[in-house]
């Protein structure tokens, strides 16, 4: 009787020892991931988008000549070195010969002037191709890109510049950017493309560092992140942005792998210095910046998860970002003296808070009562970014509670405040009480100063400026909350995803 008992407990043991094995084999054997994201996109066009949900998947697809980590450091990716003449105008890259477009045809140097040339056309790549005067192709491996004037934060720029196939952009015509199509370079295709439901991302196979090891990148749109978190407990996807009210329940659940990671990322409410509302008033702007709790405003719209800001550029995260002397603190005294001086002393109207998807529309609820306890008038407007996104960059709104995620350098800034750039929020060119001409130089200043420590100076000097313009206020950044199946190999992020360095354990 003891020998069948333990021949039985024998047999036992080894079926659930060949089924735990089955289910190791099962999770390392699964070659696929779920990736969520809340905001529908607007392009597939490395050259004709700015908004960071296209980046993410965009950069699985686009390679640049030098990849941009994280922490500011450059490493080589589609070019293998580059030298600098010593007038810093002139760049020579000496490309890798072994990389292939996802229509297979093989990477030259005529690739990369013609996506230069396509780039320095786009209306949202000029801030980071407006130093460059031409580019040419020394050899089929050897590309020299020549500037206009010595441009120090150039090499951090042409990350932002994506090499794509002439052929492939041709093929796909007017649709580029809309359709599934072969113009990348990088670790992933796009083989679907419904920018309000789903994007799918194939490993290429040819892709010169290794085929990825996550073969299929399934992304779905799923716009409420509620929703987007309820499929993440129930499985349906992998890994998920946690809202801030569910974080601390998710986090100690145990079931996950979380983190929460500190970011550049800012939530600013800019004030136009252009609206035909009292906002193109500096004692107006001066007063909303008094009269905005930020701590009460992380503490109701994020669960206290953030960190109040003093800066649009976070010091210690960008080169060249400092602490300005000029720092707005709550205070709705002030505020209503600063009414007063201005010449409304009971109080006035703003016109309308623009906003896109949460935790953004509850700020707009928060500042807007904020504002109306010093006798400030807002009308919350809410719609989708990627729509509104269009009247901002025209200039055509009152105030806007959104997010900016610096890079590289202060210079990135010049983005939003560089007169010269069409696209930008702030058009101080349009108001009188502010010297648009000294923003401009001052940005090209700095750019062109090889001193380090006078170049920090020349960007301190406009950022005291700009406090004093106040134009934006920096209201907090933000603080990213993650978690993913315990399965995953993958890893919270400041800026971008990568999915080349994902697995299943």
């Amino acid at each position: 009787m003891k020998k069948r008992y333990l021949i039985y407990l024998g047999m036992w043991l080894l079926v659930i020892s060949l089924t735990l094995l089955s289910l190791s084999a099962f999770a390392s054997n699964r070659t696929d991931i779920n990736f969520p994201l809340t905001v529908p996109g607007a392009s597939m066009d490395p050259h004709y988008t700015g908004a960071i949900v296209d980046m993410q998947v965009q950069e699985q697809i686009f390679e640049s000549l030098y990849f941009v980590d994280e922490r500011n450091e450059i490493h080589p990716l589609l070019a293998e070195n580059y030298t600098i003449s010593n007038d810093g105008l002139e760049y020579t890259f000496n490309l890798r010969k072994d990389v292939k477009f996802h229509n297979g045809e093989a990477f030259k140097a005529s690739d990369v002037v013609w996506s230069f040339e396509r780039a320095m056309g786009a209306p949202l790549m000029a801030a980071y191709v407006a130093p460059i005067k031409d580019v040419v192709a020394l050899d089929d491996y050897t590309v020299q890109i020549t500037l206009k004037y010595p441009y120090s934060p150039f090499i951090f720029y042409q990350f932002m510049i994506k090499i794509i196939n002439e052929k492939a952009v041709e093929e796909a015509g007017e649709s580029y950017g809309t359709v599934p199509e072969n113009s990348g370079t990088g670790s992933y295709r796009l083989v679907e493309y419904n920018s309000s439901s789903l994007i799918v991302l194939e490993a290429f196979p040819e892709y010169y560092r290794g085929e990825a090891i996550i073969k299929k990148v399934n992304i779905p749109i799923i716009k409420d992140p509620s929703t987007a978190l309820i499929a993440f407990e129930n499985g349906e996807v992998d890994y998920c942005t946690v809202p801030s009210a569910n974080w601390e329940e998710i986090k100690s659940s145990g079931k996950y792998t979380t983190e929460a990671t500190d970011t550049q990322s800012m939530v600013y409410f800019a004030l136009n210095v252009a609206s035909d509302t009292p906002l193109a008033n500096k004692l107006v702007r001066q007063a909303v910046h008094y009269a905005i709790d930020k701590q009460s405003i992380i503490d109701i719209a994020l669960d206290g998860i953030g960190t109040v800001a003093n800066n649009m550029v976070r010091p210690g995260f960008i080169d060249g970002a400092q602490e300005t002397e000029l720092v707005y603190t709550y205070n709705p005294d002030k505020a209503r003296e600063l009414l007063k001086e201005a010449g409304y002393p009971n109080g006035c109207d703003i016109g309308e808070i623009q906003a896109g998807s949460e935790p953004y529309k509850m700020m707009t609820q928060v500042v807007q009562s904020q504002l109306a306890e010093v006798g400030i008038k807002a009308t919350p407007k809410w719609g989708e970014t990627t729509t509104m996104v269009i009247d901002w960059r025209a200039g055509n709104y009152d105030s806007i509670i959104n997010r900016i995620t610096s890079k590289f350098t202060y210079d990135y800034a010049r983005r939003y405040n560089y007169s010269k750039i069409p696209t930008v929020f702030m058009k101080y060119d349009k108001n009188p009480e502010c010297d648009h001409e000294y923003i401009d130089n001052m940005f090209d200043k700095a750019a062109a100063e090889v001193n380090e420590d006078k170049r920090n100076q020349i960007y301190l000097e406009l950022q005291e400026y700009f406090a004093e313009l106040s134009a934006y206020v920096p209201i907090l950044y933000l603080k990213a909350t993650y978690a993913w199946d315990k399965d995953l190999n993958a890893s919270g992020y400041i800026t971008y995803n990568y999915f080349y360095d994902w697995s299943w354990k």
